[in-house]
């Protein structure tokens, strides 16, 4: 088995993915889109967006969240602000 053993999320970065889901779901309504639909569009699974929309997802894969973004024609930036981060 070549896969890497997942490390428990910090208290951090749950506030992160749960700030970043509220940003997406409020992008998203703000354009009166469907989950199904920005779904669709990204090329996610609905239950994926679902769960990150719900602050259920502590670290989505940037490529998960670049698809989400660019399906609603804003910057990775404006959903994942930048700064230092650091993981004990």
């Amino acid at each position: 088995n070549n896969t890497m053993p997942k490390l428990a999320s910090t208290v951090e970065e749950r506030k992160r993915g749960a700030a970043l889901g509220k940003a997406l779901r409020k992008e998203r309504t703000t354009q009166r889109r469907s989950q199904s639909e920005l779904a669709n569009q990204a090329g996610v699974s609905l239950d994926n967006l679902r769960r990150i929309e719900q602050g259920q997802v502590a670290n989505p894969g940037v490529f998960t969240v670049a698809a989400l973004s660019d399906a609603l024609g804003r910057s990775l930036a404006y959903f994942v602000p930048l700064g230092k981060r650091s993981r004990p």
